[in-house]
């Protein structure tokens, strides 16, 4: 689903209904627009050009004075993306990815590698090429998780509430048709990402920060606190999708 920035509405001279002028294109680009601005160009010039007794050089004027006008109240002015509702971004989540990266700690270095293979969803951190843990989840189309997987010495909810495999959370919202949280779309490494609450998390979302979803796939990209991107993620840099399910990924304790 594109997020295709809105357009404010032109206000009809006299009256409170907007003109049709929304669209992807700057309002001021269509008919109605454009004739309303015609309007107020005209008007303008037969005023300030009385003024300025019609001669050439009050002519060109009144028409710098018009366009400069126009533009400061151009209706093309840009606001904030629309809210969209998760419940529909999540219809057009695909079965099928991967994700890859490198998350540096303070003393070493490891390696990510998480997704999403039907209705299971794992994530395995390794550190120079040996396991530091694994977790696998199932779900079902009613929205019961069951953890199939958790590494020793792990604490491996069947609702995550943080990090790679959040997206379970929100899909078990959504097949209980109990996710009602809405999001603007932005642009993260590429990619179109919307970040929002946890379903039924309460108070822990503004606490932690906010994850935020690839909205293509609903794969976890990053968390979002306080309008900064930090915390249990991947780094930025390293970030790698593939509309692909990777079949060993679930086949590794």
């Amino acid at each position: 689903m594109e997020a295709t920035p809105r357009w404010k509405k032109c206000e009809r001279p006299g009256s409170d209904k907007p003109l049709p002028c929304d669209g992807p294109e700057p309002c001021w680009a269509t008919s109605a627009c454009r004739a309303r601005h015609t309007r107020v160009v005209v008007s303008m010039i037969s005023c300030t050009s009385s003024r300025l007794f019609m001669n050439r050089r009050g002519l060109r004027l009144t028409v710098v004075l018009c366009i400069g006008a126009m533009a400061l109240t151009a209706c093309a002015h840009r606001t904030d993306p629309p809210a969209l509702r998760m419940s529909t971004i999540a219809t057009g989540w695909r079965q099928n990815y991967t994700v890859n990266g490198v998350k540096t700690e303070p003393t070493y270095t490891e390696d990510i590698e998480y997704g999403r293979w039907g209705n299971r969803f794992a994530v395995r951190a390794l550190f120079d090429g040996q396991l530091l843990g694994y977790t696998e989840l199932q779900l079902s189309d009613s929205g019961m998780t069951r953890v199939l997987t958790c590494s020793r010495g792990l604490v491996c909810p069947s609702l995550p509430t943080d990090a790679y495999l959040v997206t379970v959370s929100f899909l078990s919202a959504f097949y209980r048709h109990a996710l009602r949280a809405t999001g603007r779309i932005l642009r993260y490494r590429g990619r179109r990402a919307v970040c929002v609450a946890i379903p039924g998390s309460g108070g822990l979302s503004s606490t932690l920060g906010q994850p935020c979803l690839d909205v293509q796939t609903g794969a976890y990209l990053a968390v979002q606190f306080n309008g900064e991107f930090s915390g249990p993620m991947v780094d930025p840099w390293s970030l790698h999708l593939s509309l692909r399910a990777d079949p060993s990924l679930f086949n590794t304790q």
